[in-house]
């Protein structure tokens, strides 16, 4: 395997786990904010107020540095889906779609392309050869 095969195939995992690494910290917030206002329903609440308050918290919820970062770079691989989810007013269809269009571009795809630069396999022999 060439280097530039390596270099390819190193990138399209990288891409990947920003891609799946975004995504699950986006699903863990929607989780804990669904749960932070399930529990403040519970607790005799309005349930308008409750989902109100959950927004107003996660406005103040700040992400650690590595967190930015990690969005900050998905953002800028999902650049070539925006045409697909900026229609969409749901942030799971947005992520979602992100996701499975990265992993196809960024982990199929690449790996495909590093497969087809010319020696990544080694020749056969034929049965015609001594």
């Amino acid at each position: 395997m060439s280097a530039l095969q390596k270099l390819i195939r190193v990138a399209g995992v990288a891409a990947c786990l920003i891609m799946v690494a975004s995504f699950a910290a986006f699903a863990n917030d929607k989780n804990k904010a669904a749960s932070d206002q399930q529990v403040t329903v519970l607790d005799g609440n309005d349930p308008d107020k409750a989902a109100e308050q959950v927004r107003q918290q996660q406005a103040v919820a700040k992400h650690s540095d590595i967190r930015i970062k990690i969005d900050k770079a998905n953002d800028f691989l999902a650049k070539p889906f925006d045409w697909i989810t900026e229609s969409s007013g749901s942030q799971w269809v947005k992520h979602g779609v992100t996701l499975v269009g990265g992993l196809a571009l960024y982990g199929l795809l690449f790996f495909w392309f590093a497969r087809t630069i010319p020696g990544s396999r080694p020749e056969e022999p034929s049965v015609w050869q001594a």
